[in-house]
Formats: C-alpha cells, sequence, structure tokens
C-alpha cells in the first residue's frame, strides 16, 4: 500500500506594514507563479484530501491551486496546526492523516515545507521556493509509519 504526499508552500506573500503575518496575501506574481503549478496537475488526483494551514497566503494559494486541477474549494479542509514553520511539527500534523487517506495535499509553509520533503524524501532540495510542489511517495499503509520515502516530482515555478 502506498501513501502519496503533495507539499505546497504559499505563494508569494506581501509584506505590508502593520498587516500581521498570519493576514498577508500574496502578491500579483505570487498568482502566477502558483498558476505555473498547471503543468502537474495530473500529480492531483480527485480523490486526494486537501489541508490547508489557516494563514491568508495559504488560503489563497490553495485556491487558486483547487481552481488550476478542479478541485472545488469548499473540499478543503483549514487546521491551525498546519499554521507552523517547524517540520517536526508539521510531520506530527501529517501523522493524524487517517489511514483511508491514500493522497494527502498540505499547504503550509517554510523552513516546515523544505525540512519535511529533505527528511522524508530521497531527493535534497536546497530550498522549496515560493509556489514550490514536492510529491513524495511512501511505502506503508498508515500515515503514523511513514518515516523515509521517495521524492516522486517537483515544480518549482521560474518567475521572479
Amino acid at each position: 500500500m502506498q501513501k502519496k504526499l503533495i507539499l505546497i508552500r504559499h505563494a508569494k506573500s506581501e509584506h505590508v506594514l502593520g498587516v500581521s503575518d498570519f493576514q498577508r496575501s500574496i502578491t500579483h506574481n505570487g498568482v502566477l507563479k502558483t498558476k505555473e503549478l498547471d503543468q502537474v496537475k495530473d500529480w492531483f488526483p480527485t480523490s486526494a484530501t486537501w489541508w490547508c494551514s489557516t494563514a491568508n497566503r495559504t488560503r489563497q494559494t490553495a485556491a487558486l491551486v483547487a481552481e488550476l486541477v478542479g478541485k472545488v474549494d469548499q473540499d478543503i479542509t483549514y487546521l491551525d496546526d498546519l499554521y507552523t514553520f517547524s517540520a517536526s511539527e508539521l510531520q506530527a500534523c501529517i501523522r493524524q492523516a487517517p489511514d483511508e487517506v491514500d493522497h494527502l495535499v498540505v499547504f503550509g509553509h517554510n523552513e516546515a515545507i523544505t525540512e519535511t520533503a529533505n527528511e522524508w524524501g530521497s531527493v535534497f532540495v536546497n530550498h522549496v521556493p515560493t509556489s514550490g510542489m514536492v510529491a513524495l511517495i511512501f511505502e506503508a499503509s498508515s500515515w503514523k509509519k511513514i518515516i523515509h520515502g521517495t521524492t516522486a516530482t517537483t515544480c518549482f515555478p521560474h518567475l521572479v
């Protein structure tokens, strides 16, 4: 049995004086970069479960990707625990996924995304950029048992 995990870092966000980190919105370039994920839309099966940080920029990114791959935005679960920059906290959250979920898509934040991709994947990634995606495959029947998998693909949009 396999478990497939897609990690997506939120799109580039604005740094506006007086706006909290949690409330930051994505930029126009962030929208354009996220749309480049269209090239890997086949990696998003209709049966996938989608989890997203509750931060504004991750919510906006998830909505854009949902539109790209034809997923209904209302089918995304927003979790406060995914608003983390810690790989160990992100990994603990992912390990809570129900075992009947075979495909999990997670929208989150760096450094948690890059560190998790490196700890759990088979290919070293120096830095997952904004709007970047890393897909991992695990030979496991339970999310609680995943430790190390195979990096199946990455997509790092090119726009500056």
